[in-house]
């Protein structure tokens, strides 16, 4: 390990530990990282687009793509805009979404509202 990279990584344990870390879990990898979330747009007084970054080390989390599940602080999300590596690439931010919930509603057949039975 590098110098700077011995740096980078004191540079990370502080300051994840300054800003609050947050539990992170993607697939079976289970890590700490730093949720930012921060409003992007906002028009007559409402917000449009709200923009979530979350920054973990690349070792851990690098590999994700558009798409992919993600759960930070137990909040279900998914990945917007893949990681980009920072600096000398021991971190990567993404930009997450929140993942919508599934809907269980049933189906509707033949006149009969029918919960739990899908077509």
């Amino acid at each position: 390990m590098t110098s700077w990279t011995r740096l980078h990584a004191r540079l990370w344990e502080a300051t994840s530990r300054r800003l609050g870390r947050v539990p992170v879990v993607a697939g079976n990898v289970s890590t700490t990282g730093m949720f930012d979330e921060k409003s992007e747009l906002v028009l007559d007084e409402q917000v449009v687009s709200v923009e979530n970054a979350l920054t973990v080390k690349t070792s851990e989390l690098g590999h994700l793509r558009y798409g992919d599940a993600i759960t930070v602080d137990s909040v279900a999300y998914r990945v917007r805009r893949e990681p980009m590596r920072m600096a000398d690439g021991l971190l990567c931010v993404m930009s997450l979404e929140r993942a919508l919930p599934s809907l269980d509603i049933g189906v509707f057949e033949a006149g009969v509202f029918q919960p739990g039975v899908f077509a």
